[in-house]
């Protein structure tokens, strides 16, 4: 327990500084790191959460430079894709979970590397949407499709963003509610939960430091080496 304990600190740390740098990437981080000391199950839960916390918080002090309508959108969608989500996290085995967690952390590995962009819309929000909201509820890390589809839109990086902490929040309360009312949280989980956010808060100012210092290319290697870094350790954890 202890050391799960300290896994959720150090995840919710690592993801902080994620998140802000670049705007995604706190479920990408947190959730291998926690899922090395925890089980999938728990970490899934416990990491969307503390990404609820700490999107909420982020969220209301970029307000200003949210688009609300797609965010609007987005979320919209994203419910329509949660429930197929949910029956993978309730119904699928502990090995298969992780390994779904790691494929879905090395496919936006891989597409990041290959520098692959998709083509701007209405199709490809909504769509994104659809597959955040599975990938959310299964996995935690409902980033990737979201982030390929506003890097799409040519968006200014401050409001993309702060449009990017409004998804999540309220995608990620929905999803714990969801969480709550199927029976999938427990006292282990919120005490995870406890232990991720002030470290998440931490991690957020840290990387709001580097955000302001940092060219989008030197973000992008900074999570991607975070990123390769915990989904090898939970591959290897996983087969174990």
């Amino acid at each position: 327990m202890i050391g799960a304990v300290t896994a959720a600190a150090a995840a919710g740390l690592a993801g902080g500084v994620a998140q802000a740098a670049t705007g995604f990437g706190f479920a990408l981080v947190a959730v291998p790191l926690l899922a090395l000391a925890a089980t999938p199950h728990d970490a899934v839960v416990a990491v969307t959460a503390a990404s609820a916390a700490m999107s909420s918080w982020a969220a209301w002090r970029e307000r200003r430079e949210v688009d609300r309508v797609l965010t609007t959108r987005i979320c919209l969608a994203a419910i329509v894709g949660m429930p197929a989500g949910l029956a993978a996290l309730i119904l699928a085995p502990q090995r298969v979970l992780a390994y779904g967690v790691a494929g879905v952390a090395l496919a936006f590995l891989a597409w990041t590397l290959a520098g692959r962009t998709v083509r701007p819309g209405r199709a490809t929000v909504l769509g994104a949407g659809l597959i955040g909201g599975a990938a959310l509820t299964s996995t935690g890390m409902n980033g990737p499709p979201i982030v390929a589809a506003l890097h799409a839109l040519r968006m200014p990086v401050r409001r993309q963003r702060a449009t990017l902490q409004a998804v999540f929040c309220l995608q990620d309360i929905v999803a714990v509610a969801a969480f709550a009312a199927l029976g999938q949280t427990s006292s282990r989980v919120w005490l995870y939960v406890l232990c991720a956010v002030p470290g998440a808060v931490l991690g957020w100012f840290a990387g709001d430091v580097l955000f302001r210092r940092m060219d989008e290319r030197a973000a992008r290697a900074l999570i991607t080496a975070l990123l390769l870094a915990s989904t090898v350790a939970l591959v290897v954890t996983a087969g174990g």
